[in-house]
């Protein structure tokens, strides 16, 4: 509803095992932190905030 289509990467902190793109060669996220700054970098974009931390 946010304009997101596709594999939303953000949601894989809820999930046991992390949603990626084999076709694209993405690698999955498996770090929790990490998969948290995702999810919360991804509701501040929805919120018409800047992203506020990096992910490496």
């Amino acid at each position: 509803r946010a304009g997101r289509h596709g594999i939303q990467r953000f949601l894989s902190f809820f999930l046991k095992s992390p949603m990626h793109d084999y076709t694209k060669g993405e690698v999955p996220v498996n770090h929790l932190f990490k998969q948290y700054t995702m999810l919360k970098n991804a509701i501040r974009e929805m919120g018409g905030y800047e992203a506020d931390e990096e992910i490496d």
